[in-house]
């Protein structure tokens, strides 16, 4: 598949009740008018032996429950999420005993066909502010193969640039701070 831009999304696990509604929310944005599902993939186990693999089109309250109350549940799909051609993306569900999330991983050379890395981070931006208030995130971030290691406290107190952009809702207002690091969402380019 190639290197990844991917957009993590970060609950909290005082939200973790709602973890098949946001999960199905996300894969809902990501297939917007002509995207689909292709495999859904969960291990049985903690190890990672006893994997299922299911041929999808379609995912129900049934096959999300399976996805998060099972291990490692990933999402295949072919998104349409930024209006442009079909895009490879897969979402993997991430929980720890302090948090849980959606890291959504997007084809680099797919995403960025066509369009600049500063355009490609502006239908990101975008994206993440019109879906706010649906996904109720405690942050959400956007890097080149980034990954979810930090907590919503953690997140708030780290001084340095740790993704190229960090999404962090402010409390009770509806307003979004939008940090931007030094690094592009590409990992080479200076900003």
């Amino acid at each position: 598949m190639g290197s990844d831009i991917n957009i993590g999304i970060v609950y909290d696990n005082k939200q973790k009740g709602k973890i098949n509604f946001y999960l199905s929310e996300v894969i809902k944005l990501l297939i917007n008018n002509f995207g689909t599902i292709k495999f859904l993939r969960y291990s049985k186990d903690k190890d990672g032996t006893k994997w299922i693999e299911q041929e999808q089109k379609q995912l129900d309250s049934k096959k999300t429950k399976l996805l998060t109350t099972n291990y490692y549940g990933k999402v295949e799909l072919a998104s349409d999420v930024f209006g442009k051609n079909l895009i490879e993306t897969v979402v993997s569900i991430e929980q720890t005993d302090s948090y849980f999330g959606f890291l959504i991983q997007f084809n680099e050379q797919e995403l960025s066909e066509n369009l600049t890395i500063w355009e490609v981070e502006n239908l990101i931006i975008d994206f993440v502010l019109q879906n706010q208030n649906t996904l109720e995130f405690q942050y959400a971030f956007c890097d080149h193969e980034g990954e979810m290691e930090y907590t919503h406290d953690e997140i708030k107190n780290i001084t340095e640039e740790i993704y190229s952009l960090l999404f962090i809702p402010s409390d009770n207002t509806g307003n979004m701070k939008v940090l931007k690091s030094r690094w592009a969402l590409d990992g080479l380019t200076n900003r």
